[in-house]
């Protein structure tokens, strides 16, 4: 009983029960969640796209979060229920527009250019174009050799002795 009464004067909006809380919390991550999945999808497939001058996933934050203040005040109780969902929706966007935009900031700022090779074209003549220009080249791993490759035989016995 104690615990019980302790969530419901920590969370004193809700129903009053952990379970009913904590379904509330795993809805919202799964809405959230799913959402910011989708818009990093949806901004890498059509990277080229924007709606209204804007990429996809700060279109849609906007838009949600604007939606969900106006339909907080204007749609009544039968509509209003799927308030919290769209505000979550808004949220994931500009959440996910906001990764995107301090990963490349990070990358700007750390000298790392990142390049992306369409499909079908062949990374070794891109690593040739850009190696020439003293650019570290990363994406394709060679195989690791086996121990016995870059060990001498007097290595390999101290190694097997321990």
């Amino acid at each position: 009983m104690a615990i019980r009464s302790m969530i419901d004067r920590m969370y004193p909006g809700r129903k009053g029960t952990l379970v009913h809380s904590a379904v509330h919390e795993v809805g919202h991550l799964a809405v959230t969640g799913g959402a910011i999945a989708g818009f990093g999808y949806l901004a890498n497939r059509y990277r080229d796209k924007h709606f209204m001058n804007m990429p996809v996933d700060l279109a849609a934050g906007v838009v949600g979060t604007v939606g969900a203040l106006v339909g907080g005040r204007y749609m009544g109780r039968k509509l209003g229920r799927f308030v919290p969902v769209v505000r979550s929706l808004g949220h994931a966007g500009l959440y996910s527009w906001a990764h995107t935009f301090g990963a490349g900031m990070g990358a700007q700022h750390s000298g790392v250019q990142r390049v992306l090779v369409q499909p079908g074209v062949s990374a070794a003549k891109v690593k040739e174009k850009l190696q020439g220009a003293g650019v570290t080249v990363m994406g394709e791993i060679p195989k690791a050799p086996s121990p016995g490759d870059w060990l001498s035989d007097k290595q390999l016995a101290a190694l097997a002795r321990g």
